[in-house]
């Protein structure tokens, strides 16, 4: 298969390599990593920039939900945190929206927010258990209410879910359990963050592509990606475009994340 018919689902956004480069629209920050041969990438397209949590990787896949264990979308349940951390998930930030416009101090959690391996099992076990029913697509916004526990490192301690239009009807228990999830997990964040800090993020989830079970075509997209990643820092990126520097270094995630998936098709 050509290089340039490949395609890979990855949270929502539909990544296609082009010849000889990185992956097209692969941070949704609108700011391509640099190709093999020194070239910058086409800007990303304003839907795929709307749709810029790439936590999907594996897309959507697993048995039928059992109807006796419904999942609400939010965790832990409203009446049973307090009033503060409420307030906080309703003026949350849209986190992408923020890094576009210009707070670079972001990128931390940017790159751990954007990752697919942030909570990879985790999803996974949410596929397994609710995604057999979903044959279309899901669209969501998580709002991640995380309370500092260090300097630099917040926690999340209320995770709130909203469906949007074009959803399939499935989707409700795969998403519940997607933001269960976050409950729990640690962020980096900037260190003169408050002491409760609240982001959103808009998710696109799909069935998983074939491709994603097939190793050889893995392997191959994956040592594409590492070369061209490999090649952009060679070249050198400048320490103030941190636009740039988050796509070297999420596609670094992306890159160590195929790796795992590779392993686990191994066993």
């Amino acid at each position: 298969m050509p290089r340039s018919d490949w395609k890979f689902l990855f949270g929502g956004l539909i990544l296609v390599v082009c010849a000889g480069t990185v992956v097209c629209a692969l941070s949704g920050s609108g700011r391509p990593l640099l190709g093999s041969n020194g070239s910058r990438l086409q800007e990303n397209t304003a839907a795929q920039q709307q749709a810029a949590s790439p936590q999907n990787l594996n897309g959507i896949q697993g048995r039928a939900s059992d109807a006796a264990n419904r999942m609400p979308l939010e965790w832990p349940a409203a009446e049973s945190v307090g009033r503060e951390v409420l307030t906080a998930a309703d003026d949350a930030k849209d986190l992408q929206a923020r890094f576009e416009a210009g707070a670079a101090e972001l990128l931390p959690t940017m790159v751990a927010m954007n990752s697919p391996k942030l909570l990879a099992r985790e999803r996974k076990k949410c596929a397994d258990a609710f995604g057999k029913e979903i044959n279309s697509q899901c669209k969501y916004t998580i709002t991640s209410v995380m309370e500092r526990s260090s300097e630099g490192e917040a926690i999340v301690v209320f995770s709130r879910a909203t469906l949007h239009d074009g959803s399939a009807d499935e989707c409700k228990q795969f998403v519940g359990c997607v933001t269960k999830s976050r409950v729990g997990t640690k962020i980096p964040v900037p260190t003169q963050s408050d002491d409760l800090t609240a982001f959103s993020q808009h998710i696109i989830s799909k069935p998983a592509p074939p491709h994603l079970s097939d190793p050889v075509e893995l392997k191959k997209l994956m040592e594409i990606m590492e070369s061209d990643m490999n090649a952009a820092r060679e070249q050198g990126i400048p320490a103030d475009d941190y636009k740039l520097n988050y796509s070297v270094l999420h596609q670094g995630e992306v890159v160590d994340y195929m790796k795992e998936r590779l392993e686990e098709l191994a066993r």
